[in-house]
């Protein structure tokens, strides 16, 4: 396995590439991106850019974060706004590097914790953030940045899962046994909505999402929509009465991700 050295940056030259790379990540349209006068404000004032080069010194993922202060609770953070690793080297264990590198420079920075938001349809990202990292997930935002009309996205809605990483506290990995389903699939890959169910109160449910959520942006975007919708009541809803997303696993021989939630709140 390469070697990549991570470094904090704040040269402009090198920031100036990293605008191509979130295109090749994500398939924004250029306008999209975050442009290199951007990326320089939060290197050297309001946050961190740290970046990964290959042998050959080319840059090949990067984090962008800013620091945040909690509007409710004074508490100041880190928001983690992007984590792009170029197509090919995904899945290579380099964006768990990258957060490991994000944590470390957090930690010197004097927070104790990271935020970002994810979708939760996308279960690479899923697997990384909850089962490898330990992180959390307690909200959520609907739509979060509106129909971005290029890359993964077209005119879908950009729902958002909210995490939390306490920096102190890595949690292990978790995942506990329950019947409790509040979302699975059927045989045709549809969502099959178990929201009935949730008014018998349990500590525990399964929301079970399908692994080529991303394929079926392209090719069926009516099927893509309903997993959308359905997610976003179920997991509004048990957000609402006090439930967190504590676990994740992959299921490959059903074809589908699971999120475990968690009562952890009285309601």
């Amino acid at each position: 396995m390469q070697d990549y050295k991570i470094s904090i940056v704040t040269e402009f030259k090198i920031l100036e590439t990293l605008p191509k790379l979130q295109i090749e990540t994500w398939g924004f349209e250029p306008i999209e991106a975050v442009p290199a006068h951007v990326l320089l404000a939060a290197a050297k004032e309001a946050g961190q850019v740290l970046v990964a080069f290959d042998d050959s010194g080319e840059p090949v993922a990067f984090t962008l974060g800013f620091f945040a202060r909690d509007s409710k609770t004074a508490k100041n953070y880190l928001l983690s706004h992007m984590l792009a690793v170029k197509p090919g080297l995904q899945s290579r264990s380099i964006g768990y590097e990258m957060k490991m590198a994000q944590r470390q420079q957090a930690l010197d920075s004097g927070l104790s914790e990271i935020r970002w938001t994810y979708d939760p349809l996308l279960t690479r990202n899923a697997n990384l953030n909850l089962r490898k990292l330990g992180a959390r997930v307690y909200s959520f935002i609907e739509n979060n940045y509106g129909a971005m009309q290029s890359g993964l996205y077209g005119e879908l809605p950009t729902d958002r899962f909210v995490v939390t990483w306490d920096l102190h506290n890595l949690t292990p990995e978790y995942f506990c046994k329950t019947d409790q389903i509040a979302l699975t699939l059927s045989s045709e890959n549809k969502p099959l909505d178990y929201r009935e169910d949730l008014k018998r109160e349990s500590r525990h449910y399964l929301c079970q999402v399908p692994l080529n959520h991303e394929h079926l942006r392209k090719s069926d975007t009516a099927l893509a929509a309903q997993w959308q919708m359905t997610l976003r009541a179920i997991s509004q809803e048990l957000f609402n009465r006090g439930y967190a997303v504590v676990g994740f696993r992959v299921n490959k021989a059903d074809n589908l991700g699971e999120y475990l939630f968690e009562k952890v709140q009285q309601g």
